[in-house]
């Protein structure tokens, strides 16, 4: 789910009060920065949907499903648009793992079960000068059980640019050893004799070891420090299955108060 992908240059405005179906090539480019759409009253529901099938078996068609509802207060602004450019980098995704790992693939007809993609997310205004979206997604494409996870996404109101660590904590070299410690121990306490899989499964101490590189570089997105969102609580870290431990042990979870953030130098200017 974390591949970069390149947004396209050229961008179509779309009327986000009706669905909207695409196929793979239909599907509108997006730009950061561009109006995304009309203002509107109320949520703004935008749906894209469709299906694909391989060549040798029409039957076994792949589905694919994107859902963003924009609630009221959302003008079509940069936000707006930076959000529909994460939408695009998830079906430009979707569209790779189809092409290389299902279509080609000569046992797609012999799955039990039709591969399938859905992602979901509604945005919220985090602060006066921040947005985010917590993306929720479901998938898959054969095996024991399907996959899911989030992907979090963070953005100054100006501009929709993503917010990174070192825009969160200005003074990051000073910020990063206490903000490592209280990840490191918060993880630890939940039972378990190492930190999660994603970062690095080091073995929980008294003393925390090195900062992993996921939070340790001040230009990581707070989705690559941990699929983490920015709230008027805090700061709260999902981490999916497969990135926490076994399966079995389901998505893990850490909560960073707001006046804890403050405490170890998050900029005061960009918390509610």
């Amino acid at each position: 789910m974390h591949r970069p992908v390149a947004a396209a240059a050229a961008f179509l405005a779309l009327s986000l009060s009706l669905p909207l179906a695409a196929q793979w090539d239909e599907f509108p480019p997006l730009s950061p920065g561009a109006a995304a759409a009309p203002k509107a009253e109320g949520p703004r529901p935008l749906e894209m949907s469709g299906q694909l099938a391989p060549p040798q078996c029409p039957q076994a068609a792949y589905t694919f499903t994107y859902k963003v509802v924009f609630p009221q207060g959302f003008d079509g602004g940069p936000v707006d648009a930076a959000i529909l450019v994460r939408a695009r980098a998830f079906h430009e995704e979707s569209k790779e793992t189809w092409e290389t790992d299902y279509a080609s693939s000569q046992g797609a007809c012999d799955r039990v079960a039709p591969p399938h993609r859905t992602v979901s997310g509604t945005p919220f205004r985090a602060s006066p000068k921040l947005a985010g979206v917590m993306w929720g997604w479901e998938e898959f494409y054969g095996g024991n059980h399907p996959g899911w996870g989030y992907v979090s996404q963070n953005m100054t109101a100006e501009d929709g640019t993503e917010l990174t660590l070192g825009r969160l904590f200005p003074n990051f070299r000073d910020s990063l050893f206490q903000l490592w410690g209280i990840v490191y121990r918060g993880f630890c306490s939940q039972g378990k004799d190492t930190t999660p899989s994603f970062y690095g499964s080091q073995p929980c101490r008294k003393r925390p070891p090195r900062a992993p590189e996921q939070l340790s570089e001040p230009g990581n997105t707070l989705d690559a420090a941990g699929h983490a969102i920015l709230s008027p609580q805090g700061l709260h870290f999902h981490l999916d299955p497969y990135e926490g431990y076994f399966w079995a042990d389901g998505p893990k979870f850490l909560d960073i108060p707001k006046e804890k953030l403050l405490e170890i130098g998050a900029d005061r200017l960009l918390l509610p």
